[in-house]
């Protein structure tokens, strides 16, 4: 081996030219630049007018410890340089991370702006959220910003508050000094100190850490403060950043979205990269991505769960670690041996925070756990009311939010709280354990009956709009309250529940949920011990089931329906039961029959006092004559039905008015005035999105654009009627003499080639399209109409 070169008596490594050569990098041209070392040796030898000026401590590529480097100031040397292309080393024991810091690049530019704005920025968040990797990351991105360094705190494995000064005094490299007290040995050494102090996981002392940061930020004005925990600190002064969770896809992504759209989320982006960490051969793909971004959605986009998800896929595929996300506590294990206890498992993420809760607190959160899609502060008064632990409900729920362990929302107008799915899941097994599930479920499910109770009479009347919303908002929650009654055998409520949504399902055009609830209701022991609620439920199931073109169902249940209704005494029950057996004697072409039901029908309604029932019995009254052929007697029924319906406030029933006498108005020549009626129509359906409705809609101006010879406005117009008729299965199940869908379909059956083939090419307009179509038609009146 070659003698390594020797420099008056030194002998010089390759460590050392490696340390010559990146100095070398830093420099500009003419700058003459030395190590400490160099620096060192040479500085009692220089002539008096050359100098040494001390740079101060850089970091230089692949030289893991900073460089002290220093610049040779002399007569005839240039003496001002930009400054040197390495980052300034300053005093720093912030974490090396091991893994790629992925996204919140958003996150990272606002929170370096709030570091401009204030000396108090806390870094709020659930666990598990990411809050101490993005705190690492923004400290060592404004590093050299503060000349005397940054310094890390970890507070997790302190357990006493006591002893909180000495964790930070022992982050900065101070001793204790005999009998002085901590918190004034920091005092004076961050006095005229420009440190930024980052104080990690301060939840389960918050008090002492308010205490002490607002101390230290009185006493020593050039340090600035960087905490993370579940709660604010509440010191006058402290900026709050929430830690969102990581970017994911909305839900319900398609499945056939493409790799590359998936992966600019960074929860994806994450579960790809640490899933490739734990197991090499893995690569995101067009099978596998829809089943990451699934899981990536279920785990919330929290950073915790999702690196555990990842970690699995060393020993399961994606659609196996999907599959076992119902048992999430179990397959969220194993994380890595050198982290916190609390970051190796998700369940003791979250029992760090559930075990520093006070017990109103505790109970609070277990008792929110049986609530899907979030509750109101109404709702989550009403299943902590009666309890045995009588609770200040908006103080403890404040407490929560506060703690990051409920999240808020505001929702037109209103507030609602939310639970992250893994923290519900955690609660519900809080819930179990204390024994309260029954009790609290039973209480969740009367809140949400009442509910239901009082808006569905407004589906009636003017306050229609308002009662669709109210129901809508509360769909998750409605159908947690469905799915307990059926399943815990409550059968009375369940009954209300469901015969009362009704109405509901019926406006919204949401047939398939309201056949299934309505049957499991009807089903529930002892169902029949309830008749005067139970008689609603089949009413409904055969209402309902006629929109679905299912006629046996429809006969067997309004008959089951009539009979319960006349045994129970339940008049206004029967009255509709024999009304929409009118409908069916219609279809029948039974128009005696049907007559005689309506009229049977229109005498109990008047006898009870159901205005709203006598205009619809008016109204089909009016489709009989219809069908009969007596046009002019069918209009005037109509109109008087119509004018009810205004006079009641009930928007729904005015559409479905306004389209039938507006269709007879387009068929008797009268063109402009009839499709004046069904833009009408079609705005009212569209505002309530009863999709029926809409079809009807859009059929009704298909036929106008046939009428007066449009073709090209005709044809989109039908196929897309077909789409949304289809969309609600109506159209492929329907009779094809039923009195509203009959013409779709027989035309759909004429069709049918051309109709199928248009959706197996993506051709059938959409419900948006559609009705942008309809709005948009003008007749040219100067084409020659079809014969009526």
């Amino acid at each position: 081996m070659a003698a390594l070169p020797r420099c008056d008596g030194i002998r010089v490594s390759g460590i050392t030219l490696s340390r010559v050569s990146r100095i070398l990098s830093a420099g500009h041209g003419d700058q003459v630049l030395l190590s400490l070392t160099t620096a060192e040796l040479v500085s009692d030898r220089l002539p008096r007018e050359v100098t040494l000026r001390d740079l101060g401590e850089h970091l230089l590529r692949d030289l893991a410890q900073p460089q002290r480097i220093f610049q040779l100031a002399a007569p005839g040397l240039c003496s001002e340089f930009p400054s040197l292309g390495a980052q300034r080393a300053t005093p720093n024991n912030l974490p090396i991370p091991l893994t790629s810091f992925i996204g919140r690049e958003v996150e990272l530019a606002a929170i370096r702006e709030q570091l401009r704005l204030t000396r108090l920025l806390t870094l709020s968040g659930p666990g598990g959220s990411g809050k101490t990797r993005l705190s690492i990351q923004v400290a060592s991105s404004v590093a050299d910003a503060f000349v005397d360094g940054t310094r890390f705190v970890e507070l997790a494995p302190v357990s006493d508050p006591t002893f909180l000064p000495s964790a930070v005094a022992h982050a900065l490299g101070l001793r204790e000094e005999g009998v002085r007290k901590p918190e004034d040995v920091l005092t004076d050494f961050l006095k005229d100190k420009q440190v930024l102090l980052v104080i990690d996981n301060c939840e389960h002392m918050i008090e002492a850490v308010a205490r002490l940061a607002q101390r230290l930020l009185a006493r020593c004005p050039a340090i600035t403060v960087l905490t993370t925990t579940r709660e604010a600190l509440a010191v006058p002064g402290e900026l709050v950043f929430q830690v969102r969770p990581l970017t994911m896809p909305e839900v319900g992504a398609s499945p056939l979205a493409e790799p590359k759209s998936l992966l600019q989320y960074e929860s994806v982006r994450l579960f790809v990269e640490r899933a490739a960490a734990a197991q090499p051969s893995f690569a995101a793909d067009r099978q596998n991505l829809p089943s990451v971004a699934e899981i990536c959605i279920r785990l919330d986009g929290i950073p915790l769960a999702i690196e555990l998800a990842a970690a699995r896929a060393k020993v399961l595929s994606v659609h196996q670690i999907l599959a076992r996300l119902n048992d999430r506590f179990r397959l969220l294990t194993g994380g890595s041996r050198t982290a916190m206890p609390r970051q190796q498992t998700l369940r003791a993420a979250i029992d760090w925070s559930f075990d520093l809760l006070p017990a109103p607190e505790r109970a609070l959160l277990r008792w929110l756990s049986v609530f899907a899609g979030g509750c109101t502060l109404v709702a989550a008064e009403a299943v902590a009311s009666g309890a045995e632990i009588e609770i200040d409900v908006l103080e403890a729920l404040s407490h929560l939010v506060n703690k990051s362990l409920v999240g808020v929302r505001e929702e037109r107008e209103k507030v609602r709280y939310q639970l992250l799915e893994s923290v519900r899941q955690y609660a519900v097994e809080k819930l179990v354990e204390a024994g309260e599930l029954d009790v609290v479920r039973d209480r969740h499910l009367d809140h949400f009956v009442e509910l239901v109770e009082g808006a569905e009479p407004r589906l009636y009347g003017a306050g229609q709009l308002a009662a669709l919303q109210a129901i809508e908002t509360e769909g998750d929650n409605v159908r947690a309250a469905l799915e307990w009654a059926a399943s815990a055998h409550r059968t009375l409520p369940g009954l209300r529940l469901a015969s009362r949504l009704g109405r509901y399902w019926a406006i919204r055009s949401e047939y398939s949920e309201g056949v299934f609830w309505l049957r499991r209701a009807m089903a529930a022991p002892n169902a029949a011990e309830y008749p005067a609620d139970h008689a609603w439920a089949p009413f409904f199931l055969g209402y309902i089931s006629f929109f679905k073109g299912d006629r046996s169902t429809m006969q067997q249940a309004l008959h089951q329906g009539l009979e319960m209704a006349q045994a129970c005494g339940d008049r206004r029950c029967e009255a509709y039961a024999l009304d929409f057996l009118g409908v069916s004697a219609v279809e029948e072409r039974d128009f005696a029959l049907a007559d005689q039901r309506f009229a049977e029908s229109q005498r109990l309604m008047r006898e009870v006092d159901d205005l709203w029932g006598v205009a619809l019995t008016l109204w089909h009254m009016g489709q009989n004559k219809h069908e009969e052929h007596k046009n002019e007697l069918a209009l005037d029924l109509w109109k008087q039905a119509l004018a009810i319906y205004q006079s009641l406030g009930d928007g729904f029933r005015t559409a479905v008015l306004l389209r039938v006498i507006g269709v007879e108005q387009v068929r008797t020549g009268d063109v402009e005035s009839g499709l004046e009626l069904l833009r009408q129509s079609l705005r009212i359906a569209v505002e309530r999105r009863a999709k029926y409705e809409i079809a009807n809609a859009l059929w009704a101006f298909g036929e106008a654009a046939e009428k007066v010879m449009q073709g090209h406005f005709a044809r989109p117009l039908l196929l897309g009627a077909c789409g949304v008729y289809d969309s609600i299965g109506s159209l492929r199940s329907a009779s094809a003499n039923m009195v509203e869908l009959g013409r779709a379909r027989l035309w759909f059956d004429r069709h049918k080639e051309e109709v199928e083939a248009a959706f197996a090419e993506g051709r059938i307009p959409n419900i948006d399209e559609a009705i942008e179509l309809a709005m948009a038609f003008q007749p040219n009146l100067t084409q020659p109409a079809a014969s009526a």
